[in-house]
């Protein structure tokens, strides 16, 4: 007798596509994924997220997710953060300030250019030489600081 021992599960692959609802029925929508309910103005908003470091990049996504909003993209680098800042379709963005020793002011001159909120993440406390950002996000941050600062923006 011969076995196979091959894996046959396969895992879904993507971001489930959530459908635009107004926002009415927005405030009561089940997380996507998890199933329990989402804070309201964030149900199925779109969120680029530009951060050099991965660890704290996938951190992000996971926050995002769990208030139930969807990533449109995610950039490891300025040169693919300006690409998705200029190209993608979302709500709103969280842009890290230094990128591998470069500042992304650029990027937040694209996403001005736009019309597109975003929130600068930043470890330099205060003193962050930058035109005016929609909000600020001060590293380490928590989930509640995210919903608080992308609720702000997203208004």
């Amino acid at each position: 007798m011969k076995l196979d021992y091959r894996a046959t599960t396969q895992i879904p692959t993507g971001i489930p596509e959530l459908p635009v609802e107004d926002d009415a029925k927005a405030e009561n929508r089940m997380h996507p994924i998890a199933g329990h309910p989402v804070p309201g103005g964030l149900a199925a908003k779109r969120i680029l997220i530009v951060e050099d470091e991965p660890l704290i990049s996938l951190l992000l996504e996971d926050m995002l997710v769990d208030l139930g909003c969807v990533i449109a993209g995610s950039a490891l680098d300025l040169a693919e953060g300006e690409q998705l800042a200029r190209d993608a379709s979302f709500d709103a963005a969280i842009v890290d300030l230094n990128l591998d020793g470069q500042t992304s002011h650029s990027v937040a001159a694209l996403l001005d250019q736009r019309g597109i909120p975003y929130l600068l993440a930043t470890g330099y406390g205060q003193a962050i030489d930058f035109t005016e950002p929609a909000g600020l996000l001060h590293k380490p941050y928590r989930a509640s600081d995210l919903r608080s600062q992308l609720e702000k923006i997203l208004g």
